[in-house]
This record gives structure tokens, sequence and C-alpha cells, in this order.
């Protein structure tokens, strides 16, 4: 199964086409199939589709969606054929900069403001208007992007 993952509306909305906070595991499985990678601990039970991850809480017995995150970390984001995700518009890269990502949210029109309680001397953080957060850690004298997450 191929995922068609477009950051714009992501970035706009929080949501990853049907994908949705709030979703349970049935819903999660009937867009997006099987998950590459789970990992469960007690009430949290991770499924990774390439980069993105999708963490969900158990609250009475059912897991909901709560994180949807993308992670642009060294190593993290799947390069191989075998990746399920296909890139719908333009997508950060490992390595961009804060500097650059926000050249980016100003050319789509995509309102942001800086984190103060996120942001320190190891990292940065913005958020748009729907509340998606994007981190920025400092690497070798430059400020690049980690993830991009939305808890809703």
């Amino acid at each position: 199964m191929t995922l068609t993952v477009d950051a714009e509306s992501f970035l706009t909305t929080g949501t990853l086409g049907e994908i949705r906070v709030g979703a349970t595991l049935t819903d999660i499985g009937s867009v997006w199939g099987s998950p590459q990678d789970v990992a469960d601990a007690s009430q949290v039970l991770i499924w990774r589709y390439g980069f993105i991850e999708l963490s969900f809480l158990k609250s009475g017995g059912v897991h909901r969606l709560r994180l949807i995150a993308a992670y642009f970390r060294s190593g993290a984001v799947l390069t191989t054929s075998d990746s399920p995700i296909v890139f719908s518009g333009a997508w950060p890269n490992c390595g961009d900069t804060l500097s650059q990502f926000t050249q980016y949210l100003k050319s789509r029109r995509i309102d942001f403001e800086p984190v103060p309680a996120l942001t320190s001397e190891t990292q940065s953080a913005i958020r748009t208007r729907c509340g998606v957060c994007v981190l920025f850690g400092f690497h070798d004298g430059a400020c690049v992007i980690d993830s991009i997450q939305f808890s809703g």
C-alpha cells in the first residue's frame, strides 16, 4: 500500500489525509493498512509508517490517536524502495534549517509563531496557526529540522 502525505495540508490542518487525532487503530488500519513497525509500552502504542509515527493512548480499552509526527532526524526517513510514503507537494529534508523552513512557510502563506516554552540552547520551535509544532535542533552550529508534530 502506498501512502500519500502532503506537508502543506498537515501544517495547516494537523491531518494527514483522513488521519486525524482521535482516530482508533481500526480507523488508521482501514486507511493505511498495517504499520511497518510497532512499539507497545503499557498505555502508549506507536505505529510507524516510514518517517511518520502515530502514537496512541489507551483509554477505556480503546487506543486513540494522540500524536502525529514526522521525523527528519538523520536516519529517520526511509529512503529505500520499500518505503510506503509518497510525497505530495514540497516537504522539508533532513538538514533543512529554521531559516529555510520559515521561508517555505512564508512562501506558502502559512502563519506561524515561535514557541518560547519549547525553545532552549539545544532546540528551537515554531507553531502554525492550527497548532502543528515544528522542532529544530542545533547541530554543528546550524538549527536544523528535527520533527513536525501535532497532538490536537
